[in-house]
């Protein structure tokens, strides 16, 4: 394993060892592209600039159902972690207000250093789509806390 974590090196091994575990293991083809969460962060395949959109929230059945995205094709990464001190360091995450806003772009200046290196990860090993709590489920709209959290077993076995 190399030093700098996104050498090519570490992430021609990191793509092995996904499609190794894919393709032997049981316990990693539970489950595997068997669900779609109701929104994910579309991260692209662009190289990262400080203008345009990063990334933008997907709301995958309307994509689906327009044709533009086929089902077979939304792979996608998980990122799980502490939130920190939101106080001092506001968190990227949907809220009613903003679900529109964040549809149409989320430019990096606005995107959290643990994000954003997610997204560079995600776009590493060649994935086009990011899950992620603080945007998938809407913040602070107990409806949809209670619809989307009782699926959160569904997306990290996914």
């Amino acid at each position: 394993v190399d030093h700098d974590a996104l050498s090519p090196k570490n992430i021609e091994s990191w793509k092995e060892w996904i499609s190794d575990c894919l393709s032997n293991r049981d316990l990693c083809q539970h489950g595997a592209g068997q669900y779609l969460p109701t929104r994910l962060l579309e991260v692209g395949e662009e190289v990262i600039s400080g203008t345009d959109p990063e990334a933008r929230v997907i709301i995958t059945a309307d994509e689906i159902s327009r044709g533009s995205i086929p089902p077979s094709e939304l792979r996608y990464a998980v990122l799980s972690y502490c939130w920190g001190d939101t106080a001092r360091f506001p968190a990227l995450r949907t809220t009613d207000d903003e679900i529109y806003e964040r549809m149409r772009g989320i430019r990096r200046p606005d995107i959290p250093q643990t994000i954003f290196d997610a997204i560079v990860v995600t776009k590493a090993l060649g994935l086009r789509y990011l899950w992620i709590d603080a945007l998938w489920i809407i913040q602070g709209n107990d409806e949809d806390w209670e619809r989307q959290s009782v699926k959160l077993m569904d997306v990290y076995g996914n």
